[in-house]
């Protein structure tokens, strides 16, 4: 257990903390790029600025009631996500290019500024996202996400090759 332990600005690449409790430390700036998070208690975690880059985050505990992982500002290039809920996480400015997202919840997640260019969101919940201003590009997928009440700009909906996989009843649901 390393609840509450200050990393800030620490180098942890590669580093095997599976299984870990690492709910409530602070590893704003952090280097992180690689580590096996799989499994690992991250409520209360800071992520600020830190990166991610390439780490496993498979079924980590980010959110449970109100206590949320905070990822502001990071660089979560390339990490999986899978099995993880990132439903209401402030994840603005956050780098989730080619992020393995398949059936994770993001409902009502804050991704102003997020790129989320590559990114596989198959069967992932976003319901009531904010997309206006979200980099897509044409590698991005929802295809069968759920996207009741998400909200997209035109332009950001273009950016996605045969809109990602949405159907015209998928796009019919968002607010664009």
């Amino acid at each position: 257990s390393l609840a509450g332990a200050r990393f800030g600005e620490a180098n942890l690449g590669s580093a095997g903390l599976k299984g870990s409790d690492l709910g409530d430390a602070d590893f704003a700036g952090a280097n992180l790029q690689e580590a096996d998070l799989h499994k690992t208690n991250l409520l209360g975690t800071a992520f600020r600025g830190a990166d991610l880059s390439g780490a496993n985050l498979q079924r980590a505990a980010l959110r449970e009631g109100d206590r949320r992982a905070d990822f502001k500002g990071a660089r979560l290039h390339r990490v999986d996500f899978r099995g993880a809920d990132l439903s209401g996480h402030d994840l603005e400015d956050a780098d989730l290019r080619d992020c393995l997202l398949q059936g994770v919840s993001m409902a009502g997640a804050t991704l102003k500024g997020a790129d989320l260019g590559g990114a596989q969101l198959e069967e992932a919940d976003v319901t009531d996202c904010d997309f206006v201003g979200v980099r897509f590009d044409s590698l991005t997928v929802l295809r069968r996400a759920k996207v009741r009440g998400a909200r997209i700009d035109r332009h950001t909906l273009e950016s996605l090759k045969d809109y990602g996989g949405l159907t015209p009843g998928d796009r019919m649901q968002m607010r664009i």
